[in-house]
Formats: structure tokens, sequence, C-alpha cells
């Protein structure tokens, strides 16, 4: 059974750099189909009814061509948005046994396994980048990370002060679990960039400043702009939730079940992506 997969690129020069390593890997030059902005530069050519209807223009017309072809309403809408902002979409059409081979290619990435790779995970990282490390790294973990054995003793024991005397401490002497930023220092290449989307709040933070200055690395961090997009999300928050919002949560729970709740998603168990507290 065919399914379509697809991925959203930044600039069409990747994009095309993508096409060409599917037709390198098999992939028939008639599946593979990319838009930008300014129009369709291939569509899928073998078969019939498409269902790109060529009496709707912009996104509406994108849109309902992917929806023609198996892409979920929602993700329609959403890739549909993307090239209208100037990003160029990959759409492959694909047999059940090519899908894993395809999403590997479009993604052009590799995961790494942190249970595999723990003791080693830098070395690794820099044997796929040609012995440089990559370019950027981005810590979506931030103060909870995993592997902070110091720091996590010093947040629990936090945790059994006064409130009155805690609050104190933790202000002024308060200490983050630095192993994913750590790792990330370590990876990155000399110049590089490491963009920190994880929450950090600690006061007294040990951080290997000689490594930082030495790697010449650029670190970006902040809360998020949300007034800077209010603009553009907004419209995108109508009733037909082209972007999903209305079913992205997993789990809607009481208040009452926020510990458990929170135990879940951390072990990442039941498929808990996000969980919405109800009062």
């Amino acid at each position: 059974m065919a399914k379509t997969v697809t991925s959203l690129f930044q600039s069409q020069s990747q994009a095309s750099s993508v096409v060409r390593r599917l037709e390198e890997a098999g992939i028939s030059f008639g599946d593979i189909s990319m838009f930008t902005e300014g129009g369709t530069d291939r569509l899928w050519s073998s078969g019939t009814g498409t269902g790109y209807d060529k009496g709707v223009s912009g996104p509406d017309r994108l849109a309902s061509y992917l929806e023609h072809n198996g892409v979920p309403t929602s993700d329609a809408h959403a890739f549909a948005e993307g090239v209208r902002r100037g990003n160029t979409l990959v759409a492959v059409r694909c047999d059940d046994d090519e899908v894993d081979e395809v999403v590997s290619i479009l993604d052009g990435n590799e995961t790494l396994d942190l249970d595999e790779h723990g003791s080693d995970l830098s070395d690794v990282a820099r044997e796929l980048t040609g012995g440089r490390g990559p370019d950027s790294v981005v810590d979506a973990v931030g103060m909870e990370a995993h592997g902070s054995p110091v720091g996590a003793m010093a947040q629990r024991l936090a945790g059994f002060l006064p409130d009155a005397v805690a609050r104190p401490v933790i202000q002024k002497a308060g200490i983050d679990r630095l192993a994913a930023l750590l790792s990330a220092i370590d990876i990155v290449r000399r110049g590089g960039t490491i963009s920190l989307s994880g929450v950090y709040g600690g006061a007294a933070d040990p951080l290997p400043m000689m490594q930082l200055f030495d790697k010449q690395l650029q670190l970006r961090m902040g809360q998020a702009n949300v007034w800077r997009w209010v603009d553009d999300i907004l419209p995108l928050l109508t009733d037909d939730d082209p972007l999903g919002v209305d079913s992205f949560a997993t789990h809607h729970v009481p208040l009452t079940e926020a510990p458990e709740a929170y135990k879940m998603f951390q072990q990442k168990r039941d498929g808990a992506v996000k969980v919405i507290f109800q009062p």
C-alpha cells in the first residue's frame, strides 16, 4: 500500500539535494514531488487523479493535493503554510517497505541512543561529522537532565528544607543538573553554537569556562518571545485546527494526579507527549 512521506526544508537547494539522494536510493523520479512558494517544481507523474485542483490557488491548493494523497488534514495545512512562508516541501509516495529508508533520507540524520553511547557519545558524534563535531547542538532538556548525580542530590536536599529557608538558598546558591549542557559543550565543533531551549534556573552553576572560551562557542538562550509571534500564530488557531493543537495533548488528568503524570512523562510511559491538568 502506497504511503506519502513529507518533509520541509529551509532552502530549495537543500531540498534538491535530498531529491537526488532519494533517486540514488532507487526511489522513482515519478514518485517524488517538490513544492516551493512560487509554484510546484515537480508533481508525481505516475497514476491519475492526483487531486491537485488547478482551480484552487495558494496554500489551499497544496493542502488539498496533500490530503488527497493521504496526508492528514492538520499536517497538510501546516505543510502548505510552511511553503507559503518560503520553505520547500518534498513529498514522496512509497511502499511500506520503503518508508524507513525514505524517512532516513528526508531527516538526513542518524539517531544515537544514549543507553548505547553514554560514555563515547562525543567520539561517535565526531565520527559522523568527519571529526569536527556538529555545527550546532540544541539542549532541549534543561535543569533536570539525567546523569547529574551532584545536581540531583543538591536539588533533593533543598526539597527537605523549610520553604522560608529553601527559597533564598535556591536563589543564591541553587545549581542545575548540567549533564545535557556539558555534553553539548563537549560535542559541538570549535566555533559552533549551542542553543538552550531547556530551562535553567541555577544561580551558582559550575561551568567549564576554559572549554567554552577555548572552543570559541556561542550560547543562545532565552524565554519564549510569545508576543513576537502572536500575529503569526493566532490566524492558525481556528476551528479547522491546521496545527493540530486541539488533539496534541495525549493525556488529560486532574490536578491531583500531577505528580504521577510528571513521573509518567519523565519515564516516557503510555505514549505521554503532552499532559493537560484539569483543576
